[in-house]
């Protein structure tokens, strides 16, 4: 549905899946996963559109989404970008509510928290961050119910 706007912006999605589509089931709300997976492919957009502002005007943006199903009955969801990554200096706060750093851009602070509050309260999940290589990983990891 976003694709346009993302390759219009020079940004590559990739997808992987390891595991069979009908062994992915974890319970929750649809539409608050996707509001998820929204907010961090718009903020990996948003850290590839500075990068390349402030690094290369020719760079290409990477997003990369794999999902799997672990041996641990549980599915694994990672968004992994190359927008340079978060400093170390506030990687641990970007999860407070009204954190933000995009306030004079409109950020409210607001999305990342709902987004680990859907993930852990509503789904019964986790949602942990990590800086990778060139940039961020996002990593959801969801209970898995059983196989249809």
């Amino acid at each position: 549905m976003f694709g346009g706007v993302y390759r219009k912006d020079n940004i590559e999605i990739s997808t992987e899946i390891f595991a069979e589509e009908s062994s992915l089931i974890t319970v929750g709300y649809p539409n608050e996963l996707k509001q998820v997976l929204l907010n961090i492919l718009n903020n990996a957009r948003d850290a590839i559109l500075n990068r390349r502002k402030s690094d290369n005007p020719d760079f290409t943006g990477q997003i990369k989404i794999v999902i799997s199903e672990l041996g641990d009955n549980t599915i694994s969801i990672s968004i992994t970008d190359n927008g340079g990554g978060i400093s170390e200096e506030i990687i641990a706060k970007i999860y407070e509510p009204y954190f933000s750093t995009k306030k004079h851009e409109g950020g409210t602070g607001l999305g990342l928290y709902m987004s680990k509050t859907i993930i852990e309260t509503n789904m019964g999940g986790t949602l942990t961050v990590r800086n990778v290589d060139d940039g961020v990983e996002f990593l959801i990891r969801l209970i898995k119910i059983g196989s249809v």
